[in-house]
């Protein structure tokens, strides 16, 4: 799948550096229509584009002169590791999380996106005892909705507890339960 990439690659390029090629290609088509045509001026495609094409390759070679500086400015750089960033004067107010990317923005609606902080820090110089610091911004929607659904599983759990232990009454309740659930199903794909 490549060879016919690079095929075509090659082609426009030097279409692109040497119209002429191109344009004795498309001569005898062109033959065709201006022999129809009486009285008209066959102008020489190549002279016209003289200027453009000598600014074409004046291009080419400036792209191919800045391609190979810096490729040699690339090579001559030095490797870093992959989490570095590349960035090897880093300091302690320095983090790359999506919470310190954030927190310019989350400081400007801090008092409607309040921060939950689970953190256990170090005591001591050389502390002996692993350490974290976690913070999460509190969405109110998100914790309404969890809310509800809690309180709806609150719900059928103490209706359920009050539902008799008779295992005709539960073989019924369980009976209706199945037909309410295949009734909206049902509704669902109607």
């Amino acid at each position: 799948m490549l060879v016919p990439m690079a095929v075509h690659s090659i082609a426009i390029l030097i279409i692109g550096v040497y119209p002429e090629v191109a344009l004795r290609l498309v001569e005898p088509a062109l033959a065709l229509f201006t022999s129809k045509l009486a009285g008209t001026h066959v102008v020489d495609l190549a002279a016209v584009l003289a200027p453009v094409v000598w600014a074409c390759r004046g291009l080419a070679l400036a792209l191919v002169v800045g391609g190979v500086l810096a490729w040699r400015r690339r090579a001559a750089t030095r490797a870093s590791v992959t989490w570095g960033c590349g960035y090897t004067a880093a300091t302690a107010r320095m983090q790359y999380t999506g919470s310190s990317f954030s927190a310019q923005l989350s400081s400007l609606f801090r008092p409607a996106l309040p921060v939950l902080t689970r953190e256990q820090l170090p005591t001591e110089p050389f502390p002996q005892h692993g350490s974290h610091l976690s913070t999460h911004h509190v969405d109110a929607v998100e914790q309404r909705m969890f809310e509800v659904l809690g309180q709806g599983e609150q719900f059928v759990q103490d209706t359920s507890g009050r539902i008799p232990e008779q295992p005709r009454f539960a073989f019924a309740a369980g009976l209706i339960a199945l037909v309410v659930v295949a009734l909206v199903a049902l509704g669902e794909v109607l």
